[in-house]
């Protein structure tokens, strides 16, 4: 798997990466020349938040490790140690803000699982699973919350030049990358792939059930470092709306091949705050704060976790 990886990341046409990477940073100097205004009084803003709302939010934040831990723990086809799991987990964020679209992720938690006596599509099944559940999880929440709120969602969305050139960089972005061969044909593999992994649980449907909850649990965390952080720069959205705004941004990060979903995830937030009428400023403000705890706070607990993964040959 991680030869794969390397493989897709070199094998890919460079242009391609870099016309996805232009787009991108033309996009996002547009948003910040549109809006330096808010994005300095929004910064400002960052001053309003509490120690005590960053602190928990820190701690969720490593909450969600545990859980993804707990969730590879639960459909591993071998018996593995709890910390081993969670310094592999932290050490795929480090590798996550290298390798864009969680490719770095996937390879890390396969190389892992092989070194632990996990056959190649054992390793396969167990990452796939894994990842398409978190999705499935995710969509299942989402579907059953706007069934239930039908037409109350109350979003207000106006169509303009902001949400024109949103729209055309998500679907540049992945029609670039569709067009990248060795992308192309690890993501036949990949689906290839899924379909048998999903089979070798039929008769152990449990773990997938137990893996689901401890996804879940990520999903719900992060949302609740969303809500502390809004809560604490006085913005009032109910924890239905939030959800939506949460799911945009992963939507948009999941689209855009960033490391990490840069940019990706932060233009989802925005974007979702502005349809609920949150003023600029306040928006700005909350999308940093949540993208400082969860994306930036994690980095330095990587490299030391990765580093030492490596030296304990879990890598």
């Amino acid at each position: 798997m991680a030869r794969t990886i390397v493989t897709t990341m070199k094998g890919g046409k460079w242009w391609l990466r870099l016309s996805i990477s232009l787009l991108l940073v033309v996009f996002v100097l547009w948003f910040v020349t549109r809006n330096l205004h808010e994005l300095r009084e929004g910064i400002q803003l960052l001053g309003h938040l509490s120690l005590g709302a960053v602190i928990t939010s820190c701690a969720l934040v490593c909450l969600t490790f545990v859980l993804a831990a707990m969730s590879y723990r639960t459909l591993a086809f071998r018996k593995l140690t709890f910390h081993e799991l969670f310094t592999v987990e932290l050490a795929a964020t480090f590798i996550n803000r290298l390798i864009p679209s969680g490719i770095g992720g996937l390879g890390i938690h396969g190389v892992y699982l092989h070194r632990r006596k996990h056959t190649v599509s054992q390793a396969t099944a167990v990452v796939s699973t894994n990842n398409l559940l978190g999705f499935v999880v995710h969509v299942i929440v989402l579907a059953l919350l706007l069934l239930l709120l039908g037409d109350t969602t109350g979003i207000h969305f106006a169509w303009g030049i902001f949400q024109t050139i949103l729209l055309a960089s998500v679907i540049v972005g992945i029609a670039i990358v569709l067009c990248i061969q060795p992308l192309r044909r690890n993501m036949h593999l990949f689906l290839r792939h899924l379909f048998t992994s999903l089979r070798r649980y039929q008769s152990h449907p449990h773990v997938v059930m137990f893996a689901g909850v401890a996804l879940l649990g990520i999903t719900l965390t992060n949302l609740l470092v969303l809500h502390i952080m809004t809560q604490t720069l006085g913005i009032q959205l109910e924890i239905s709306k939030l959800f939506i705004v949460y799911s945009a941004g992963v939507l948009i990060g999941t689209a855009i091949p960033t490391p990490g979903g840069l940019a990706g995830v932060e233009t989802g937030l925005l974007a979702g705050f502005v349809a609920y009428g949150v003023p600029s400023d306040l928006a700005i403000a909350a999308t940093l704060a949540f993208r400082l705890v969860t994306y930036w706070f994690p980095l330095i607990p990587g490299v030391v976790a990765f580093t030492f993964a490596r030296a304990e040959g879990l890598l």
